[in-house]
């Protein structure tokens, strides 16, 4: 069985990624990413158990990767 989560935050504001890192910490390894450019980056090289994403960021929507997380089996 597994014994942590690998976690991916997408989140523009730094200061709720931190308070995500803290919260988190406990249960994975997490991963961050500011952007959705670098979201996808960080999807197309790995698989994460969970993937958390702001709504608004910036110029994008992180509704936009959705599909990427569902055909990479994330949740």
């Amino acid at each position: 069985m597994k014994s942590s989560l690998s976690i991916l935050c997408i989140e523009d504001d730094k200061y709720t990624r931190l308070n995500l890192r803290e919260i988190l910490q406990p249960f994975g390894i997490m991963d961050e990413a500011a952007d959705l450019t670098t979201a996808q980056e960080k999807l197309d090289k790995g698989f994460y158990d969970i993937v958390l994403t702001d709504i608004e960021l910036g110029t994008s929507k992180g509704s936009e990767i959705i599909p990427l997380i569902v055909k990479k089996g994330s949740h």
